[in-house]
């Protein structure tokens, strides 16, 4: 029997959550949060106080977190990285063979409701497919690629030979909940392997019509105190410019099996994070 959680469904797609998520979740109440969390793949919970090793606490009743799975995501380059440009829709890690599974963010330090981060759902987005269409994308993959430039589409020709990317399906079954998802991003696809360029480039342009339409995304509007949790196979997110938006930091911390570093042991990790027009370069080893 499922443990009751407060919760109220958001437009068009996800839940917000009544729980103090400062406190251990019962045995009952982990399998309740679980359940919530694959059935609606986004969860809001505000009024939260979290630590670090709270924040941790919550993400590992979804999934493992890795030993550095924590950042601070911030404007203010004093304090975190990620800078303030707009970041594309993407799903992170979508260049690796394993994406990461989920991400948090928790508000620290912001000025109510004047950001927002968005969320396009790609199991609604496949789900919102004509058949024809779904027919034509069956057995297709697309190159995933290293996101040199963040604010919009990369493209392989700009990238080094060592610079990450990643084949997977254009549709793929949620290793969760079978639910297939449409698996293409604005960041981070470069093509359909196996079609001409033009043909390529024009179904990618029809997929993300039904991907980013606005009846298929979420905007949350940030408050100190809330915590977001997403589906990172399920669902991409996006950002406008936050450089006019006051102060505005974030926790960061995310679950997956294997970190950038453990998938990519030929690059060093981020120096400083990404600057105002694109994200710093890997160097080998």
């Amino acid at each position: 029997m499922s443990f009751a959680i407060e919760s109220k469904a958001l437009a068009p797609f996800g839940v917000e959550l009544g729980i103090d998520l400062s406190r251990d979740l019962t045995s009952a109440q982990a399998a309740e949060f679980g359940r919530i969390f694959r059935e609606h793949y986004l969860i809001v919970a505000r009024g939260q106080n979290l630590s670090v090793d709270q924040q941790r606490k919550v993400m590992s009743y979804l999934g493992p977190v890795p030993s550095d799975g924590v950042d601070i995501t911030s404007n203010d380059p004093n304090v975190g990285k990620q800078g303030s440009i707009r970041l594309a829709y993407h799903s992170d890690l979508s260049f690796a063979a394993e994406p990461d599974l989920g991400v948090s963010l928790f508000a620290i330090d912001l000025i109510a409701d004047a950001s927002s981060t968005s969320f396009a759902n790609g199991v609604r987005a496949y789900a919102k497919l004509p058949v024809t269409l779904k027919e034509r994308i069956r057995g297709l993959q697309a190159l995933n690629i290293w996101p040199i430039d963040q604010t919009g589409r990369n493209r392989v020709s700009s990238l080094k030979d060592t610079d990450p990317r990643c084949a997977h399906p254009v549709v793929w079954p949620h290793p969760a909940t079978g639910e297939p998802v449409l698996f293409v991003t604005e960041m981070q696809t470069d093509s359909i392997i196996g079609l001409p360029s033009e043909e390529s480039e024009a179904l990618i342009e029809e997929l993300f019509g039904y991907l980013y339409s606005p009846d298929n995304v979420m905007a949350h509007r940030w408050r100190v105190g809330d915590l977001v949790i997403w589906d990172n196979r399920a669902l991409q997110h996006a950002r406008n410019d936050v450089s006019q938006v006051g102060i505005r930091t974030l926790r960061r911390i995310y679950n997956a099996r294997r970190n950038f570093s453990e998938q990519f042991p030929q690059f060093q990790t981020l120096k400083s994070g990404f600057n105002d027009k694109r994200m710093e370069s890997f160097a080998p080893r």
